[in-house]
Parts: C-alpha cells; structure tokens; sequence
C-alpha cells in the first residue's frame, strides 16, 4: 500500500512538472484610447517571449502593426532534484522533485508599430506576467494614447 501512495505522489510530482513547462501561445484583445476618447481596437499575439500587436483601423484611419516585447526583472528561481525513499525491505521508490519560485512582478513591454500611411506609434507598458497591462503610445504626430490589454 505504500509503494503506490508513494508511486502517486511521484507521479503527481512529475505531472505538475511537466504542466509548468508548457508554453501556451496566447492571444489579447487591445484597445488603444485617444484623448477624443475615441477607441480603436487591436490584437495581440503573443508566443510567451515576444510577439505582435496589430491595431487594424487606428488613428486616421491607419493599420498599425509592429512587434511586441517584455523586459521582465521579475526574481525567478527554479530547481530540480531526485528522491530516493527508503522502502523497508522493499527497493526504494525513485523519481525526481521540483520546485518554482518568484519574486515581485516588475515587468515592462514595448510595442513600436508602423502605420500603413507612414505614421509611427511607441509604447511603453506596465504589465504583470499574465500578459494583461496598460500604458501609454505616442504617435508620430504628437498625439499620445492609452493602451489596454
């Protein structure tokens, strides 16, 4: 009865392991707010490192799109080791542990899009790991925006 308690608790260790890993495309809805309150609507497709926001009618009547990243200084420590547990007279019941951990969420994204007429937007974002934030883009024009996403 103990080695398969035992057997479980591995396996489950294992498991959770390998769902951690996992790396999920992920894709957000954006809007982008000008000061005539005005809102313009965009995606964000984003592959876990970087990715690309697109906004399909913005300001002007422009498509803007460009690429997407996160500079993340967020503390992430994450470790893996064997365990070896003593079974009586039994063999010993062997798999592996591990173990994530993270600090403070300190991350900030850019996106530098390009217009189809020529204008440009930069933005600068506050964000979470979740790929959720906001921020503020400026147009080549002058005219900034705020960002939801």
């Amino acid at each position: 009865m103990k080695i398969k308690i035992i057997s479980l608790l591995v396996l489950s260790l294992l498991i959770t392991g390998c769902v951690g890993a996992v790396n999920i495309n992920t894709l957000r809805t954006v809007t982008l707010v000008g000061n005539d309150k005005e809102l313009y609507i965009g995606r964000l497709d984003y592959n876990g490192e970087d990715g690309i926001l697109s906004v399909e009618v913005g300001p002007n009547g422009e498509k803007f799109t460009g690429p997407f990243v996160i500079v993340d200084r967020t503390a992430y420590s994450r470790t893996q080791g064997r365990a070896i547990v003593p079974q009586g007279s039994l063999f010993p019941a062997v798999g592996s542990v591990g173990s994530a951990s993270s600090g403070n969420v300190d991350a900030s994204g850019f996106w530098y899009g390009s217009g189809g007429k020529g204008s440009t937007m930069e933005c600068v974002l506050q964000m979470g790991l979740s790929v959720h934030g906001h921020g503020t883009c400026k147009h080549s024009n002058g005219l900034e925006y705020k960002i939801l996403f």
